[in-house]
Order: C-alpha cells, then sequence, then structure tokens
C-alpha cells in the first residue's frame, strides 16, 4: 500500500511538472504569444471540425457554411456511432446452461473431479472476461444521426477568435517524441477553416493541457521543417465540436419584440389587422392596440403577441419537408416594423401527415423550422376571435 502510495504521489508530481512546463515562459527561444493567423470574420467561408474516435465507435462531422445572401452560418452535423459487439451469452456457460468453472471444471455436470487436478485458485482467474464477442452475431451497424440548422449569435464570439488567432506558446522542431508527449501522434481530431479567396488552413488537435483552457494543436504543413506545435484557447475547438448545444440558433425572428413599433397581421380568409406597440400603461410598459391615435388598451392583443414572441424552434425542416413547405399557403403572416420599415416578415405554416406540424419561416430564417405542436394549435384557433372582435 505504502508502494502504491509513493508510486501515485510521483506521477501527480510529474504532471503538475509536465503542466508547469507547459505554460511558464519559454526557455529554449521558442516565441510566446504569437499572432498565428488573423482572418476577419467576413472573409471566413466555411469551419468545420471531424474527429474519428475508432476506439469508442464515435466519428463525428461539424460544418458551418456561410450563406451566400447573408453573414449567417448553416450548420450541417453528422455523428455515426457503432454500437460494440454483443458478447457471448453462452461464454462461461456449460451446455445445459449451469455455470462454469474458471479453472476448467464445470460447476453442476456429475463428472467427476481429477484428484491429480492442480488445487483451483480463483484469485489467479478473476480478472478474466467472462465473456467474449459472439461469433456468429452479424457486426453492428453504424447509427447516422444527421442535424441541420443556423448559428446563432454566439458565432460571432467564435469567429473573433480567429482575428487574431493567438497562441501562449510555439514550439518548433519537433520531434517524434514531443508528438506523442503533446497528444498529436495519431491525432484524430481536426479543425479547418476556409476563406472566400479559396485559402486553407488545417490544425489536428492535440491533448488539452493540465489545469487550463488552453489544447496543443499542430498546423498542418506540407513542408515538416516548419510544421510547428501551438498552445491556443481550446474553446473554438470545443463550441464546434457542441455545436448542437451551444451554436443551435432557434429564434424565428431577429428583433426583439420590444423594439417592434408596428405589425400587420393577415390570413387566407381575408382578415387583416394592424396594431400599434407605441402606447404605454402607467408602469410603462408598452401595450398593443388599434393602429390609430389614442387608442384603448386591448389585453388580447397583448396576450396573443406575448405568445408569437416566446415561440422558439425545436428543429429545422429536413429536405424533404422544404420541398412540401415551399409552395404552401400560410395560416398567418405577420408583417413587423421598426420605425417606420419592415424589418421582417413571418409566415405559419401547417403541415398535415399524419399528425399536425406547425412550421415558421421569416426573411431572417430563408428557410423553415419547427415549433412545438402544442404552442401554436392555441395561437390558429385564436387568430380570428382576437382580431375579429372589436370589444
Amino acid at each position: 500500500m505504502r508502494a502504491d502510495l509513493l508510486f501515485y504521489t510521483g506521477l501527480l508530481g510529474v504532471s503538475i511538472g509536465t503542466a508547469y512546463w507547459a505554460s511558464k515562459p519559454s526557455e529554449t527561444g521558442d516565441e510566446s504569444k504569437v499572432k498565428i493567423l488573423t482572418i476577419e470574420p467576413k472573409n471566413i467561408a466555411e469551419i468545420s471540425f471531424s474527429s474519428n474516435q475508432a476506439d469508442q465507435g464515435l466519428q463525428l462531422e461539424v460544418s458551418a457554411k456561410k450563406r451566400s445572401d447573408d453573414e449567417r452560418f448553416d450548420f450541417n452535423v453528422v455523428r455515426t456511432e457503432t454500437p460494440k459487439p454483443k458478447s457471448d451469452k453462452t461464454a462461461g456457460k456449460n451446455p445445459d446452461g449451469s455455470p462454469a468453472d474458471p479453472l476448467g471444471n464445470d460447476l453442476g455436470m456429475d463428472d467427476e473431479v481429477d484428484p491429480s487436478a492442480p488445487p483451483k485458485n480463483p484469485e489467479a482467474d478473476k480478472n478474466k472476461p467472462q465473456s467474449s464477442p459472439d461469433p456468429k452475431a452479424p457486426p453492428p451497424q453504424p447509427v447516422v444521426t444527421r442535424e441541420r440548422f443556423l448559428g446563432n449569435e454566439k458565432m460571432g464570439e467564435l469567429l473573433a477568435t480567429l482575428s487574431p488567432l493567438v497562441a501562449t506558446r510555439v514550439f518548433t522542431n519537433v520531434d517524434a517524441k514531443q508528438l506523442e508527449e503533446f497528444g498529436l501522434k495519431g491525432a484524430t481530431q481536426k479543425f479547418t477553416i476556409k476563406t472566400l479567396d479559396g485559402k486553407t488552413y488545417g490544425f489536428l488537435l492535440g491533448r488539452k493541457s493540465y489545469g487550463s483552457p488552453h489544447r496543443f494543436v499542430l498546423e498542418e504543413n506540407s513542408d515538416q521543417k516548419s510544421q510547428r506545435v501551438l498552445l491556443v484557447d481550446n474553446g473554438p475547438f470545443e463550441n464546434l465540436e457542441r455545436a448542437p448545444k451551444r451554436l443551435y440558433d432557434r429564434r424565428f425572428v431577429e428583433e426583439e419584440f420590444e423594439n417592434i413599433s408596428k405589425a400587420e397581421i393577415k390570413t387566407p380568409s381575408g382578415l387583416s389587422a394592424k396594431i400599434s406597440h407605441t402606447q404605454k400603461n402607467k408602469e410603462g410598459q408598452l401595450l398593443w392596440t388599434e393602429d390609430e391615435p389614442d387608442a384603448q388598451a386591448r389585453p388580447s392583443y397583448d396576450s396573443f403577441m406575448d405568445r408569437i414572441q416566446k415561440l422558439r424552434l425545436s428543429q429545422y425542416a429536413t429536405p424533404e419537408q422544404e420541398a412540401k413547405l415551399k409552395d404552401l399557403q400560410p395560416f398567418l403572416t405577420m408583417s413587423l416594423e421598426k420605425d417606420g420599415k419592415v424589418v421582417d416578415v413571418i409566415s405559419f405554416k401547417k403541415l398535415i401527415t399524419d399528425k399536425p406540424q406547425y412550421f415558421v419561416t421569416s426573411k431572417f430564417l430563408k428557410i423553415h423550422g419547427e415549433m412545438i405542436a402544442p404552442r401554436v394549435e392555441p395561437i390558429e384557433k385564436d387568430i380570428d376571435s382576437v382580431f375579429k372582435s372589436k370589444k
């Protein structure tokens, strides 16, 4: 026990020493806090992250491409998981299903024990595997999950870290042993940047620096002599790897409803109503009223618009759904104005298959996003009663 304690204490000391060595100012003439590259966010065409962890049966491809008609990024995420082979449930058992002795003597059978056999030693075999992959079982099939979504406002923060990309330490003339220490030997994760002028910058990702938010990365370069290992902030790589949780935009309009001054509501039945958002109550809160001078407060308008602004996307439409939604007439169209100008037009649609599905599109989205049906159904039902009644 004392020997184990001394061993692990020594190992901890080595780890702390390595971390300190990696973070301290360089004593070998290597550069420190160097600007590696500077790319203006508007010049980035695509960023991507890929990971191939064969030991875990996991492959991940994350790509974010800038749309041609605005500055938003369209994400595509492909996650491939290969389940581990099923174990042979008959391993470690006798033909009759009774447990087998790990030393080879069948328990529960009528065979006599050979007195000349060596004594049993269960401790020697307790760590032996009791099951193995079933050779007769079909190989497990990969499970592929695909997601498409638009990047949220945090994309700006991610892109800003590339203008410039700064390394706290730079290691040159790195040999094979050092690559292994940095977790870069046989690296299975990669971060890539492509610019609008056709340039590509690739970085292989190594291990994280102990006790810091930084990570070792290797610049991809055909000239092996000029390759450098960089210690850089891991934030951009981690955010891209976890894009479905961190960069998924669930908004359908960019402008806050608090800043909207007027809205026009239309339906296929011919209903048309224009409402104003300029009057305030005694507490200074803006109210939705008829679009006319000195209009009275309309609580039903406030309730309706409040439900609209609280809606969020649950997921984005698939290509098959987009094809069906493209020419589908909306059951509600809403134009939003600010400072006398229309800032967005929102269209709500209902796609009926085995059950109704509700979608929304807007100038901000340019594609369709699905919304949770129970939250939209009451809005659809209340349109006529809210805007036809003047009482």
